[in-house]
């Protein structure tokens, strides 16, 4: 703060001047002094976004720039912090045009050989290569291992994901099946009237029973009865597919 004969400055960054009649310097205190040049400050600083540096665009690497960071490589054989030293790049950048270099598969002589234009595209081409499409799963025989029993979905996904690992993930591969599906002949729709007809069957699997007493495990089949049309579904485990196993489960469905 320096204080002349009628006033007293201060200084506020960046390079803004604030003044007081030095009759309020000598009559405020510490509190109301900060809070008046606080306020007055506020009223005279304008936003903060003003004070910042606008973002400088990222300048174009000139082509003779890139074929000397390839000669200082390939020729002079300097490290990568050495060329971007010597040619006043950033390593970042540097080690972008050799990466691209290398992903070419084109040799430093050949590259050299080109013009302007071409080693731009072949650079380019490098640095961003086409993505593949995966390939497509065999719906037909997805379709057909779905019908076998106890082959899900999910296993014939890890199957093909196990010959392709860059395939379609799970969720992908269920929504083109789908759609696959979609296209085949359509099967006849029956339609059911309520209470009329009961399906039948044994599951086909079993179910293990492990003995309280003496710890030895049973099989047990699976006996399953389902409306036709709300698809009420009933469940019951019996020793055999035996008749009488079966007319009994029937009563009770």
């Amino acid at each position: 703060m320096t204080i002349s004969r009628n006033v007293s400055t201060f200084r506020i960054p960046p390079k803004r001047v604030l003044t007081l009649p030095k009759t309020v310097l000598t009559a405020a205190k510490d509190d109301t002094l900060l809070a008046c040049w606080q306020t007055s400050r506020d009223r005279i600083m304008p936003s903060k976004n003003l004070w910042r540096k606008k973002q400088m665009p990222v300048a174009k690497v000139a082509m003779h720039k890139i074929k000397e960071v390839l000669r200082l490589k390939y020729v002079a054989e300097l490290s990568q912090r050495q060329i971007a030293g010597a040619l006043r790049l950033s390593n970042g950048v540097v080690a972008k045009y050799l990466s691209a270099a290398a992903a070419s598969g084109v040799a430093y002589p050949h590259l050299a050989a080109l013009d302007d234009e071409t080693l731009a595209r072949t650079l380019a081409g490098a640095e961003s290569p086409p993505k593949s499409t995966p390939v497509l799963p065999d719906f037909t025989y997805i379709h057909e291992q779905l019908k076998h029993k106890g082959v899900t979905r999910q296993l014939l996904w890890e199957e093909y994901r196990a010959s392709h690992p860059a395939g379609y993930a799970y969720t992908q591969f269920t929504v083109l099946y789908a759609e696959w599906r979609k296209r085949l002949n359509p099967t006849m729709r029956q339609t059911h009237v309520a209470g009329e007809r009961l399906f039948l069957d044994y599951s086909g699997k079993t179910v293990p029973v492990i003995d309280a007493a003496t710890g030895e495990v049973h099989e047990a089949e699976v006996f399953v009865a389902c409306f036709g049309a709300s698809n009420y579904t009933y469940a019951e485990a019996t020793w055999t597919q035996s008749l009488p196993d079966w007319t009994a489960s029937t009563a009770r469905a």
